[in-house]
């Protein structure tokens, strides 16, 4: 059995091994983790092992195979969020109460698999109750979640959950160069980019795919490059005008300058996890060196101070406080916090 397709989630795979060698895959499954971290290939992986003609070992060549990846299957169904509605109600578990007594029209298993399972409302959750715990001989359920403590305990106690990783920088990088063009352009054209796009991801290849479309990539290296400036004007203690013409120069909008504090944090909270940890996963600084010299002039008394001023702040632009005063406080309280150290 291959899983050509993954990358990471090492443990998940083993368990995937163990359980359909010796013939007890669950009917019943539960898989939990953020998106981008591989939820829907595991489901589908799931669906191509139990349809393969050559199964266990994957041919991605046979006609089962195709249709699983083309999605087109009809025994491999898709249960999805509907169109611009936040909650999965009652109808779509109406849908598979009924259809699961169907018989499977091309394969030996009728695959149920629910995209934002922890969506669905308690109604809906109820009424799925009874063929989740015990469905026809031939059905598989896969839910598809970010956590599964948002489902009914009642479903969670019916289901094996399994749990996708976090998947490390090294990976998705790799992942990204091997399978993607945009990657493979950054990869020589800016690596800055590309690394800054895996660095933001925290740990998903979905969320780093996202970072490099279009001109995404570019524009966060910018407004990291705007932040480690600005981490460098409070490191040479410059005044409260210089920091605020600085930002003010940037011509941020709100949802920009709510990033732009959200890097902030970022690199104050990796300086405090160098002092206090080996080894630990940046969420800001690319560079050893950059994250040495900050952690040399900043104390984790001032990084934290420094933090929940930083968060005064994105809580006052997500409650619509005006732009220009809320550049000129932050300005102006990042100066009086830097005078006390």
């Amino acid at each position: 059995m291959e899983f050509t397709e993954f990358a990471g989630n090492k443990a998940l795979q083993n368990k995937l091994r163990s359980d359909i060698s010796s013939g007890t895959l669950p009917h019943s499954i539960i898989i939990e983790g953020a998106d981008g971290s591989g939820k829907s290939t595991i489901a589908r992986h799931i669906a191509l092992l139990l349809n393969c003609k050559h199964s266990p070992e994957l041919c991605y060549s046979c006609d089962n195979c195709k249709k699983v990846l083309g999605k087109n299957h009809a025994d491999v169904i898709y249960v999805n969020l509907p169109e611009g509605k936040a909650q999965m109600g009652i109808e779509s578990v109406r849908f598979m109460k009924s259809d699961v007594y169907i018989m499977p029209n091309e394969s030996d298993y009728k695959i149920y698999i629910v995209e934002s399972a922890d969506k669905m409302t308690v109604e809906a959750q109820n009424a799925f109750l009874k063929i989740f715990e015990e469905p026809p001989s031939y059905a598989v359920f896969i839910l598809l979640c970010e956590s599964a403590d948002a489902l009914l305990v009642t479903v969670r106690s019916r289901g094996t959950i399994l749990r996708t990783e976090r998947f490390d920088f090294d990976t998705i990088k790799n992942y990204l160069i091997a399978e993607n063009d945009r990657a493979r352009e950054l990869s020589t054209t800016s690596p800055d980019a590309l690394s800054l796009a895996v660095l933001l991801s925290n740990g998903s290849i979905g969320k780093a795919i996202d970072n490099i479309c279009g001109e995404t990539a570019e524009q966060n290296l910018s407004l990291y490059r705007n932040c480690a400036e600005f981490i460098t004007l409070v490191r040479k203690r410059s005044g409260a005008f210089e920091l605020l013409s600085f930002i003010q120069s940037l011509g941020y909008d709100r949802d920009t300058l709510a990033a732009f504090f959200t890097m902030l944090q970022n690199a104050f909270s990796d300086i405090i996890k160098s002092k206090l940890a080996q080894e630990f996963d940046p969420l800001f600084y690319l560079y050893e060196d950059e994250l040495a010299l900050s952690a040399r002039s900043f104390s984790n008394l001032f990084s934290l101070e420094m933090i929940e001023i930083i968060e005064k702040y994105r809580l006052s632009l997500s409650q619509n406080a005006n732009l220009q005063t809320t550049i000129t406080a932050y300005a102006y309280d990042v100066f009086a916090l830097r005078d006390k150290f």
